[in-house]
């Protein structure tokens, strides 16, 4: 069974930066920069997102259903929060998508000690299929593309 799925981060078309107004638009001598900081995030970076192995014992027989879940990190690659965007009509199933966060990880997306990247949050979303009739397999995790 798959617990954890590789992906390229590049790849993803919801992927985006999100900076503090302060962190865009001053620089390290505290002078407006100008600089976007999607601009200066790495989207080729790899995440690995590990569904909870006890969850698997939550899963109806039969069930076939999907989460999309906004997984969100900071510019060093560590998991900073979840939220469900799209129940999967189970809720200890969602609420094991979100706990897929605590071990995710990711490369890191840019220097964190670029001061317009300072705060960055990247958030993508995933989904988690879960699916019975899979057997050995039943929950697949990958980017919303």
């Amino acid at each position: 069974m798959k617990s954890a799925l590789t992906l390229l981060a590049g790849v993803l078309l919801g992927m985006a930066a999100v900076a503090p107004a302060q962190a865009q638009a001053l620089g390290p001598e505290g002078l407006a920069t100008g600089v976007d900081p999607n601009t200066l995030i790495n989207h080729d970076v790899k995440c690995d997102v590990p569904f909870p192995e006890e969850a698997m014992q939550d899963l109806p027989g039969g069930f076939k259903g999907e989460t999309v879940a906004l997984l969100t990190f900071n510019v060093e690659g560590r998991f900073r929060f979840a939220r469900v965007l799209r129940s999967s009509g189970n809720e200890k199933l969602d609420h094991a998508a979100l706990r897929a966060g605590l071990d995710a990880k990711c490369e890191p997306f840019g220097d964190p000690k670029d001061p317009a990247l300072e705060g960055s949050l990247i958030g993508i979303p995933f989904v988690f299929t879960f699916d019975n009739s899979r057997g050995s397999d039943p929950v697949e995790v990958v980017p919303v593309r």
